[in-house]
Formats: structure tokens, C-alpha cells, sequence
């Protein structure tokens, strides 16, 4: 209906019947009211409604209204990735709205009238607390992976061969893993697996972890 106004708004004619009602139910209620009292042959001819159907709006129904609003989400935003003009289409769209003075006038004047209501009121305050919250806990995240990278960047020394390097380096290649701290002769090593012994066979004879042996031959 919304593309068909915009397409020829001439042959729409639109008129306020009741306002101030802030209830869901009570306003489907009041819609069906009025939906009743068209005549079946004026049904798409001299209405725009197809049908005058009484029945449950999927929004009033909580679980409902959550899952069709995900399905909502999801389809918007596949539909996004799709089509990424659309993006700055809207965008560029928003800020001419937003040139216009009036247009702004206009929104300002609605948000107060929204916010007037306790319970748009509540509900705006809630979702507020909630981005807040997420804000500080990601500040805090941030904030304990800085002090973790920093740690990381310390530089410290191998207790076996004096090396001085970043805390990562040290833990994975030095220390415990250094191969200084066997005390073997490495060039004999090597000459034994350059006589096609493998590195198994070497793990098992000189008792070294076979991915050290690997780091220090290749």
C-alpha cells in the first residue's frame, strides 16, 4: 500500500477516526470496528482492503512477535548483503530528509509526543541501560586485553641461553624448550639426520620432544 500511495497518493484519501490508544489489542479491535462497516462489493474497489477478516495480529502475541522480528532481521539483512547500493541509497535518502527543516520540526515533535507515553518511555530508558552496559563491558574487555598484550610484550631472558625476546617467543622456543638446556652436541645431531636417520629415531635417543628437535634442524 505504502509503494501504491507513493506511486499515485492522488487516489488515496486518509482521515484520522480515533487517536490516543495505546493498547495493541485495543487498536486492532477499534481497526476491525471500522473495517466491518465496509459493504463486501466495495472490498478493492472503493477501499483499498481486500478482506474485513477479525482475527490476532502476530505482534500481539510476544514469543511470536520475537521470532517473526528475527526472521525480519535476518531476511533485512541477507537482503543488505546482496544488494550493498541499497545501503547508501537509504543513506543518502536519510540525510536529504533530514536537510529539510520541516522534515526535522517534524521529527523532533513526534519523539516528544512518544516520550510523553510512561511506557515508550520505560522501554527507550531499558534499551538505553542495556546498549550501555555492553558498551562498558566491551570497554573492560578491551581494557583486559590491553593489559594481557602488554605482559606479552615484555621482554625477558632464557634461563638457559641468556636470549632476550617477547614473552610468546621465550614461552614457545626458549626455556624449557631451549636447546641449550640438554646440553648435547647439535652438529653431531644434525649430520646423523643428514645420514637420512629421522627425527623420531633421534626424539627417542636423545629424549627431546620431536618438535623441538624439528624447530632446531629445519
Amino acid at each position: 500500500m505504502i509503494a501504491s500511495y507513493k506511486r499515485r497518493p492522488q487516489d488515496f484519501k486518509r482521515k484520522i477516526l480515533i487517536s490516543n490508544i495505546n493498547v495493541r489489542k485495543d487498536l486492532l479491535e477499534e481497526e476491525y470496528k471500522w473495517l466491518s462497516l465496509i459493504k463486501n462489493e466495495e472490498l478493492g474497489k472503493r477501499y483499498y482492503n481486500l478482506s474485513k477478516k477479525h482475527f490476532g495480529h502476530w505482534t500481539i502475541d510476544e514469543n511470536k512477535r520475537k521470532s517473526i522480528s528475527e526472521k525480519n532481521s535476518i531476511g533485512l539483512k541477507r537482503y543488505y548483503q546482496e544488494h550493498p547500493e541499497a545501503i547508501i541509497q537509504n543513506s543518502e535518502n536519510r540525510k536529504k530528509y533530514y536537510e529539510n527543516s520541516e522534515n526535522r520540526k517534524k521529527n523532533s515533535i513526534k519523539t516528544k509526543e512518544a516520550m510523553a507515553r510512561p511506557e515508550i518511555r520505560e522501554k527507550y530508558l531499558n534499551g538505553f541501560n542495556e546498549h550501555l552496559k555492553k558498551i562498558r563491558k566491551e570497554k573492560e574487555r578491551k581494557k583486559e586485553q590491553y593489559k594481557i598484550n602488554i605482559e606479552n610484550n615484555k621482554k625477558i631472558k632464557c634461563i638457559y641461553c641468556g636470549y632476550e625476546g617477547h614473552l610468546r617467543i621465550i614461552t614457545r622456543f626458549h626455556n624449557e624448550n631451549c636447546e641449550h638446556k640438554f646440553g648435547l652436541n647439535w652438529e653431531e645431531i644434525m649430520n646423523e639426520h643428514n645420514l637420512g636417520i629421522s627425527i623420531r629415531k633421534l626424539s627417542n635417543k636423545y629424549n627431546i620432544h620431536r618438535r623441538i628437535l624439528t624447530r632446531i634442524i629445519n
